[in-house]
This record gives C-alpha cells, sequence and structure tokens, in this order.
C-alpha cells in the first residue's frame, strides 16, 4: 500500500511531463522518458531498500522494547520475592532466634554450673598435688643443697691449706731471702769498717791492731755470698796482709799478740777457712805463709 501511495505521485508526474512536451521530437522524446523510467527505477529501488532498512530497525526496536519489558518484569518480580523473603526472615528471627538464644543460655550455665564444681574440686587436687611435690623437693633441694655447702667447704679448706703452705712457703723464702742479703750488707758493711780501721792502724803503725782488723775483715767476708765482689775484696785482704808483713819483717818490728790471743785464733781459723774453700786456689801459697807468719808471732 505505501509502494502505490509513492508510486502515484511519480506516475502523474510523467503523465504531465508527456502532455507538455508533444511538440518535441518523438525520438527525443522517447530517449528521455526511457532515461526517465531507468532513473525512477533507480530511485524506487533506493527506496525499497530504505524501507527494508526501516522494518528491520523498527524490529529491532520492537526486540529490544519486548526484552527490556521482560527483564523489568523479571527483576521487579525478584524484588517483590526478596522483600517477602526478608520480612519472612526477619519474622522468624525475631521469634526463633531469641528462644534459641534463652535455649542455649539456660544450657549453658547449667553446663559451667557443672563444670565449675568439676574444675574448683580439679583446682583443688592440683594445689594439694603441687603443694605436696614442692615440698619434696624443697627438701631435696635443701639435702643437696647441704651436700654441696659441706663439699664446697672442704674443697675451700683444701684449696685454702694448700695456697697458705704456697703463701706461706713463699713468704718463708722471701723473708730468707731478705735476711740473706740484709746479713750479706751487714757484713760487708762490717768488712769495708774494719778496712777503713785497718788502714788507720797501718798509718798509726800499730800492726797487730791492724792485722786483727784484716782478719776480721776476712771472717765477715767469708760470711757473705760467694760472687766475684767477695773474689776481689778476698783478694784484696790478702794483698794487704802480704804488704803488712813484708813491711814488719823489713823494720824488724817485734810483732806480739800476747794481749790479742783471741784475735790470733780467730785470724788463723779465717785464714785455713779460706785455704780450704777454694775461694782463690792460686793464692793458697801467700795465704800459707801469712798463717805461718801469725803462727810464730
Amino acid at each position: 500500500m505505501k509502494k502505490l501511495i509513492l508510486l502515484f505521485p511519480l506516475f502523474f508526474f510523467l503523465m504531465t511531463s508527456a502532455q507538455e512536451k508533444k511538440e518535441i521530437n518523438t525520438d527525443t522524446k522517447t530517449e528521455n522518458i526511457e532515461k526517465q523510467i531507468f532513473d525512477l527505477q533507480k530511485q524506487i529501488k533506493v527506496l525499497e531498500q530504505q524501507l527494508n532498512e526501516n522494518k528491520e530497525v523498527e524490529n529491532t526496536y520492537k526486540n529490544d522494547i519486548e526484552i527490556i519489558e521482560k527483564v523489568e518484569d523479571f527483576y521487579e518480580r525478584s524484588w517483590n520475592k526478596l522483600i517477602n523473603l526478608i520480612g519472612w526472615v526477619a519474622t522468624m528471627t525475631g521469634i526463633i532466634v531469641p528462644i534459641s538464644i534463652g535455649w542455649l543460655q539456660n544450657r549453658n550455665f547449667d553446663r559451667l554450673e557443672t563444670n565449675g564444681e568439676k574444675l574448683q574440686k580439679q583446682l583443688k587436687e592440683s594445689s594439694d598435688n603441687f603443694q605436696k611435690q614442692l615440698d619434696d623437693n624443697y627438701k631435696i633441694f635443701q639435702e643437696q643443697l647441704e651436700i654441696k655447702i659441706t663439699n664446697t667447704e672442704q674443697k675451700l679448706m683444701v684449696l685454702s691449706n694448700r695456697e697458705y703452705s704456697k703463701l706461706e712457703q713463699q713468704v718463708s723464702n722471701n723473708v730468707m731471702k731478705m735476711n740473706e742479703e740484709l746479713y750479706n750488707e751487714i757484713n760487708y758493711s762490717k768488712f769495708f769498717s774494719f778496712a777503713i780501721q785497718a788502714e788507720i792502724n797501718i798509718n798509726n803503725k800499730e800492726y797487730v791492731k791492724a792485722i786483727n782488723c784484716y782478719g776480721a775483715c776476712l771472717i765477715h767476708l767469708l760470711k757473705t755470698i760467694p760472687d766475684e765482689n767477695l773474689t776481689k775484696n778476698v783478694l784484696f785482704v790478702i794483698k794487704n796482709l802480704e804488704s803488712l808483713i813484708t813491711i814488719v819483717s823489713e823494720e824488724g818490728i817485734n810483732v806480739d799478740f800476747s794481749s790479742y790471743k783471741k784475735h790470733k785464733e780467730d785470724d788463723l781459723d779465717a785464714l785455713k777457712k779460706l785455704l780450704t774453700s777454694n775461694i782463690l786456689p792460686e793464692e793458697n801459697e801467700r795465704i800459707q805463709k801469712i798463717i805461718n807468719f801469725i803462727e810464730n808471732c
């Protein structure tokens, strides 16, 4: 119907155009008419295509609208069902949940009360057992501690005695060493003192006293610690005695020990001890000469 309505104006246009151009050449008219008809056919095809496309778009729109309506109806029914379900759940929750909670609370309370009594009983038993174990362990600990204290005291006593003995020995050794050094220094001091006194007696020509002083020097030197100084000092005394005897012999001086018998014996003892000590073995001959001189006086 729509195609006919569209074709009617075209047909009317063609009829009008034919009447107005009757005077034009028939061949020319025919060509123009054919050309117009061809163009009209083209336009008709284009219009038909547009109509088909419009129908397809129309059908598409209809389908989309139907789908939208169905979706809207589905969501509306689903939403109503959801609201009804929420209302039912809320109703059931408001009724059942409080009842369930109360029942559970009563049940748990009974259980807690029963468990509390059992727990108190278990705690009392555990406390008694723990106290008993604690007392037993404390007694064992005291016994072990006393044994360890006794062993430690014994070890400390042994260690203390041992260390005390070591310390006592060290102190004794140090004291002995100090005493030896002190005794050595005292004898050297007396040696120097008698050596000076002998020089004074020689200057005063008191030769017997000088010999006695050198004898005293030997006595104190032989009490010192043997070392290089001892050898040098003994050699010094021997040379001085030998020089003194030479002076007395050359000058013919009479040496009389009658008033110094004790000193004479001490001098001879010191010289004989020096002779047997091997302090100056190379000087034994000179020492013997000095002994012979003193014995003959």
